[in-house]
């Protein structure tokens, strides 16, 4: 199960997601057969990666939501676990406080029960949270080896219809283009299709077409990604960007909305921009620490 769940991530690094999905799916059914819950989980959400770096939204969703089934069922044993536990000990105690008078039965009572609380409560939350932090930090590790190559304009051949664009035009549109994405241009909100069609000495139709083409994106994806894609960059670069507002990181990279961030940036990274700078954050905070220790 171990080496299957090797040869899954090897092949995930690799970016052979359909063997990886083989590899993981078999090392599943190992870990069902032996119930191993922790397994299981761990290798769903390998599966649900390899999935979403696939960007197949229907199977990414379908595995998801086992990963959660499974950690519902993982609670529930937890949590029957812990009941059995909490019974024992608890009618151990009664025994022994029978002998004891009335006024410290109840008080031992009282306080052993909300220490118990308190104890699965704290153990409840840390658990939710350290799946929950797992989970941001896969997609982050994802996100981040997508980010690695630079947008590359794609061969004229892979056009779904013939181009209207003249190829000396086409060429001069996409040597714009590409220095456009190394300017902070596309975070004036002003930005449009006109507008840029006039910078580049062109009109809207063919400006329009050349991005459709090679980006294989319309003119207000392509920049609303571009935004994004800065602003994560500020983020990973900047400390100072991570204790700005998402009111703030919205009006910096050129949206005319915090809402409208909000949503370019879940459907580009996969989590909410709070939880994405949370990690981040963490990761920072992990580092400092470490450094400390080796310090020390």
């Amino acid at each position: 199960m171990k080496i299957l769940q090797q040869h899954g991530n090897y092949y995930f690094l690799k970016k052979q997601h359909n063997t990886a999905i083989d590899s993981l799916q078999k090392a599943l059914k190992i870990a069902g057969k032996f119930e191993n819950l922790a397994e299981q989980i761990a290798t769903s959400e390998a599966i649900a990666n390899n999935y979403l770096a696939l960007k197949n939204v229907t199977e990414f969703k379908k595995q998801n939501n086992i990963t959660q089934q499974l950690y519902e069922v993982q609670t529930d044993v937890e949590n029957e676990a812990v009941n059995t536990a909490f019974n024992f000990i608890n009618n151990s105690q009664q025994e022994q406080l029978k002998k004891e008078k009335t006024f410290l039965k109840w008080n031992v009572i009282l306080l052993t029960s909300m220490l118990i609380f308190i104890l699965l409560l704290w153990r409840y939350l840390a658990f939710r949270y350290r799946l929950k932090t797992q989970q941001y930090k896969n997609y982050i590790t994802f996100f981040e080896e997508k980010q690695k190559p630079t947008i590359e304009p794609q061969p004229v051949k892979k056009a779904t219809k013939p181009s209207v664009v003249p190829k000396e035009m086409e060429k001069r549109i996409l040597k714009k283009l590409s220095e456009f994405e190394k300017t902070k241009e596309f975070t004036n909100r002003d930005i449009s299709l006109s507008r840029l069609a006039i910078q580049f000495e062109t009109n809207t139709k063919y400006l329009s077409e050349v991005v459709n083409n090679h980006k294989q994106k319309n003119f207000n994806t392509y920049i609303n990604e571009l935004r994004v894609n800065y602003i994560i960059e500020k983020l990973k670069t900047n400390p100072t960007y991570l204790q700005y507002k998402i009111s703030y990181l919205a009006e910096d990279s050129g949206f005319t909305s915090h809402s409208l961030f909000a949503t370019v940036f879940k459907s580009v990274t996969g989590v909410p921009p709070t939880a994405f700078i949370a990690i981040l954050k963490d990761k920072k905070e992990l580092s400092k620490s470490n450094k400390t220790k080796h310090g020390d």
